[in-house]
Formats: C-alpha cells, structure tokens, sequence
C-alpha cells in the first residue's frame, strides 16, 4: 500500500513519535509511506526511515481561503502523483486540507486525534463545523484515549471511533537501572503549553531542601530560552537545573542512572516501560507519581494529567504577595518600625532566655529597627532576614532581604544551631506548618519563638490581604506536640492602642529529640509516592501494564489490519464545502463570510442552530476579552497617572522643604 500521511506539524512531541513508530513499522512491513507537514516542519529525523517521501505544504489557520485552495491543490496533486491509495492525516487545521484533497481524488482517508485540543483547538465556529462533517465521513477516526472517543461521540455523532492508544518499542525501551539518588530526567515540548506545569513542578521541587535531586530537562521548543532564564532567574535553580536539549534516542540517555523520570504523555509510558518512577507533570502542575492504583485513571486522559489536582505547597512564585515600594514606605510612615520595636520588647519580656543565645536569627524583621532593638538588648549577634526586598535606604540594620520560606534551600543562610524568631511571618504563609517543619528540620533551632496574631477579628475587606492566617492557641500547642519539642509556652501580648491581642510562643528543641519532618501534604505525598514508585515490585508491575496496553507493535497490527480492509471514501459533504470556500473568497480559512457560506450551503438540520450558538458565543467571548483588555490598559492608564501625581506631589513636597530651609538659611543669615 501506499499511505500519505498528512500532518500540521512536524517538529518534537507526541504526535510525532508517534507518527515516526508508524512510518518504521509500516516500511518493515514493506508499504511506502509519504508524509506532507506544515512549512517548517523538522522531518529529518523521518529521512532516514521513509527517504524522500517528504513534502512541505502551507497549512496555516490564518491563510486565505484562496491561499488555502493553492495549498489543497499542491495536496491533490501529490495524491496523484504517488497514486497513494489512503490518507492518515493528523490534527489540526489538516484535516480540512487532507480531508478536501482526499475528496477530490476520491481516496479514502483516516483520521488521528491526540486529544480533546484536536477537536476545538482556538480557532472557532467554522473550525467546528469542519470536524463535525469531515470526522463522520472519515473511514475511522483513531483516539489515543477513552476521554476522546467520548468527545467525537458528542461532537460527531455518527463517527466510526474506535481507540488506538499510544503504544511504543518495548524492547527499546527496555527496564533500566534505577539510582534513587541520581538526578531526575524531565523530558517534554518546551512549547507554551507545557511550561507553565513545568514552572510549577520545577518550584515545587525545589521545596524538598535535602530530598532535593538535580534536574535534566531534555527537550526543545518556542519557550527554550523563557523558561531558561525563569529558572536562572526566578528560581535560582542554575545550579540544579540543566538544560539538556533535545535528545532523539532518550532511552540511551535514561539508562545513565537516573532517579526518576517526569513528563506526561508518552514520556510516562516510555518510563514505564524502562521500570523508571514516572512523575506525571500536567499543563498546570505536578499531578502525581504514576502507580499500579492510579495507571488506569491516569490512561484515561492519555497521561495529560487534565481535572487532575495538582500537588503543592504553596502558590507559584508569581502569585505571591510583595509588595511595592511605595507601600513597604508607607508602613515605615504609618509606624511600621516603631511597631517592631514594640514587638521586640514583648517577645523580649515574655522569653528572657533569648538574652543569653549566642545566635538569634530574626525572620519577619522588616527594615531591621526590632533586629537594631534586639541587638543592644542580648549579649549573643543578631543576624535579621526579612521575605520582603526592602531598598537600602530604608534599611536601619543589617537586612537579608528576599528570604524564601517557600523554598528550603533558602534556609542555607540561617546558621544551623540558632534561635529564631518568627515575627509575624507565619500568617503570610500559604502552608505555614509546612514551611516550619522544613525550618525545623533542616536548621536544628535550638529554641523557635513566633509572634502572630491572634484570630483577628476584623471588618469583611479590612484585614491586610498579604494575612492568610490568624491562630489560636490550640493550633500551635498542637504543632509543639508534633514536632517533639523538649518544652514549649504560649503566651498572650496586648497591643493596647488597636484593643487585639498577639500570640508570642516559643519552642524549645534538644539536640537529640527526634523530628516529624513534614514538608506540606502535598509534598509529603510526592516524596512518599516517590518511594514507593523504587520499589522493586512496583516498578516491574507497571511495566506490565505498558506489555498489556500500550505495545506498539500490538497496536500497529491492529492498525494496519483496519486500513487494509478501506473500502471507498464517502464524501457527504464535498460540494457544500467546495462551494463555500469558492464564494467566500474570505481573508481566513476560518474567517465569518466562509461560515455564512457554509451555513447557506449545508442542509439544514438541528446541527446548524448549534454552529450558530457556537458562533455567537464566540462573538460575545471575543467582545467580553476585548471589553477586558481596554479596562485593563484604562486601570493601567489610571494606575500610571496616579503614579506621576504622586511623584509630582513629592516633588512639589521637596520643593518646598527645601524652599522652607532656604528661607531659614536666609533668616538666619
């Protein structure tokens, strides 16, 4: 047989592999493969599989419909040329130009779906209309995953659907040695879709602190050089994160002494398959470590990870509350370092052995006024951190600014051994028991002293939106008891000017009282997990499972079994399309006159009420984004105008303050 395959894109991913493990096992079967793909596709890689078979056709979703045509046509005469007896055409705007062109030379076609994306994508309405006709007359629509097949059930009612999943080479991808403590191999499409669960599984393991294990990220993609510099600079995770690049035979790599493997898609099988803990890193986040009581809930959504709940510890970087300049000025002036002196002195009052430490570290300390307070009052050195970036001018003591109780390798900068003080810190933490047991176990404290403030009871909208806590004395008498303390006490301190209460309590620690080290939860659950996916037993079960379900060559005999027994194509819906694409002579493939035109031209039918509901709905979300979009840039304007105001407002208050020494000069002059 001769089978064109047509695809969108042709680059590094999934889709892909896949399409590669065919083309290889189809030629060894003895048929000839050709592939069409988008333009500036990497196909390369398949020059050594299938030859030349290669062609490059403009499929963009943002041509013209006349450039589409131009395009359809090259594809027509290619069919002819090679006299290709079937289509296998893949996601996304390719199936309308693979599926056009198999029309016109009267060739039946299959269709490849790689997830819901396939069928909905970001175009609109038209595109919809396109999946829903094209889908029902393909001689099979392949999904990779029961999610899928659910969702061409709805969207093309009448489909012949049936699941292919992803499969891949066993015996490439055979069991491999496993180091608990090598590095972990994160393998994936560096593509905007992937990032941003990248961000979040690279933030949280970087909370581990000493289970901490260096990352490899093999992979490339449009946000290379984006996530490169997050990591450098926003993680600081230079030092532990390597970029390795793509790798086209990342089973020679895995076999180096790796500790586990993360990614989602294939990537989970293929560290399946080689007995390697896989950790399944969804569009959004750590989802989980793949076992043999989660495999089949996982599969269901190819590995995606999607409706998943992500595991954390605490917001992403981005998220979090710092706060401007001008604010962390306006604390000062509203008496924020007075304030810390005050807090000083009753924490000073209420825990006089603070006076005999020789090291007492003060997290929380703001601009260092308390620290400055605290360091006449001791005998031992007073080193102060602060989570805020304060500028230096603000400064009255010696400040490490920036620290991150998110992340426990920041904990370095705390001398092990020390007494510390948390002042007001612990109410700003997402998860503050879990960023105090790190504290705990990673620095050894002799003595921990927190102030908080207790359970405040303020106005709906009043409380400071940087405090997501307020405490009571159960919960920390509670944490005290966990954490093996040789001795704790709480107490209350009035803060009689605003009428409330703090809680001052400390914890006394000996060296050889043994630790409940507790991450957070989630986290928690990820290094247990982790543990368990290296047992032995446990990694041989899920290669099982990758030998029962996910074998190519089981697959691709099923698959080649299907298109041997094609009869010919049915083409419903071929004059109306061919007819609307010539009368629209639109700007866009997927642009409103062609979907007007499909509307005139198509039978009609309760399918059409529904294009049109899609249609109007995305007219009113496209109206309601930019309707946001302009508020935004107006808040910004605002935001901006207010800004100079108060520069030129300051400006004017210097102006006089130096007008009012000048005329005092005079005067005294």
């Amino acid at each position: 047989m001769k089978i064109l395959i047509v695809t969108e894109n042709f680059k590094t991913g999934g889709l892909e592999t896949q399409i590669m493990g065919f083309c290889r096992y189809l030629r060894n079967l003895g048929h000839e493969v050709h592939l069409i793909s988008g333009i500036g596709s990497r196909t390369s890689p398949l020059r050594k599989i299938i030859g030349d078979h290669l062609f490059e056709v403009d499929m963009r979703p943002d041509i013209s419909t006349k450039e589409a045509i131009a395009s359809i046509n090259r594809i027509v005469s290619y069919v002819k040329d090679i006299e290709a007896d079937i289509l296998h055409i893949h996601p996304f705007t390719s199936i309308i130009y693979g599926a056009i062109a198999a029309s016109l030379t009267y060739k039946p076609y299959v269709v490849t779906l790689h997830g819901p994306l396939s069928l909905t994508y970001e175009y609109n309405a038209t595109y919809r209309i396109f999946m829903d006709l094209m889908l029902r007359d393909a001689w099979r629509v392949f999904c990779v995953s029961r999610e899928t097949v659910e969702r061409v059930k709805a969207i093309s009612p009448g489909s012949r659907v049936e699941i292919l999943p992803n499969g891949i080479d066993i015996e490439r991808f055979k069991p491999a040695p496993m180091d608990s403590s090598g590095p972990v191999a994160l393998v994936a499409r560096l593509d905007s879709d992937k990032v941003p669960g990248i961000k979040f599984f690279l933030s949280e393991w970087a909370k581990l602190g000493e289970e901490l294990r260096p990352i490899h990220i093999f992979g490339e993609g449009n946000c290379f050089d984006e996530l490169k510099n997050w990591v450098k600079d926003i993680l600081s995770g230079d030092s532990w994160v390597t970029f390795m690049g793509h790798e086209d035979h990342i089973e020679e790599r895995l076999r180096r002494g790796y500790s586990a493997v993360a990614g989602m898609g294939r990537v989970m099988l293929e560290a399946m398959s080689m007995e390697l803990p896989a950790i399944l890193v969804g569009y959004d986040g750590t989802k989980g470590i793949i076992s043999s009581d989660n495999v089949e809930e996982f599969a269901y959504r190819n590995f995606s990870g999607r409706y998943a709940p992500k595991i954390e510890l605490g917001p992403p970087i981005e998220e979090r509350y710092f706060p401007t300049e001008e604010r962390l000025r306006a604390y000062l002036e509203r008496g924020g370092a007075q304030q810390c002196i005050m807090h000083m002195k009753q924490i000073l009052s209420l825990v006089p052995e603070l006076a005999e430490q020789e090291v007492i570290c003060d997290i929380g300390c703001a601009n260092g006024a308390g620290s400055k307070y605290l360091s006449e009052n001791v005998k031992g050195s007073v080193l102060a951190f602060d989570l805020w970036n304060w500028p230096s001018e603000l400064l009255e003591y010696d400040v490490h600014t920036g620290l991150d109780l998110y992340n426990p390798r920041t904990f370095k900068l705390l001398p092990e051994g020390a007494a510390i003080i948390l002042n007001h810190v612990i109410e700003h933490l997402e998860d503050p028991w879990g960023a105090l047991d790190a504290l705990i176990e990673i620095r050894k404290p002799r003595m921990v002293v927190i102030n908080v403030p207790y359970h405040e009871i303020v106005p709906e909208g009043a409380k400071p939106p940087e405090h997501l806590h307020s405490f009571r004395g159960p919960e920390l008498q509670q944490w005290a008891i966990r954490s093996n303390t040789k001795d704790y006490r709480i107490s209350l301190a009035p803060i009689p000017e605003r009428g409330k209460h703090n809680i001052v309590a400390t914890f006394f620690f000996s060296e050889t009282s043994p630790r409940m080290f507790k991450l957070s939860r989630g986290v928690l659950k990820l290094v247990d997990d982790l543990k368990i996916a290296r047992n032995e037993k446990e990694r041989a079960s899920l290669r099982r499972w990758v030998e029962e379900n996910a074998n190519e060559d089981k697959i691709l005999r099923q698959y080649t079994e299907e298109i041997q027994s094609l009869g010919p194509g049915e083409y419903s819906w071929k004059e109306a399309v061919l007819s609307s694409i010539g009368e629209a002579n639109d700007i866009s493939l997927f642009g409103d006159k062609l979907f007007h035109c499909l509307l005139n031209n198509l039978p009609q039918n309760q399918a059409n009420y529904h294009w049109v509901n899609l249609y109007l709905s995305n007219k009113i979300n496209q109206t309601i984004a930019e309707k946001e979009k302009l508020s935004n840039q107006l808040n910004q304007t605002i935001a901006e105008r207010e800004h100079l105001s108060n520069q030129l407002n300051q400006t004017i208050a210097e102006r006089e303050h130096l007008s009012n020494q000048l005329n005092q000069t005079i005067a005294e002059r």
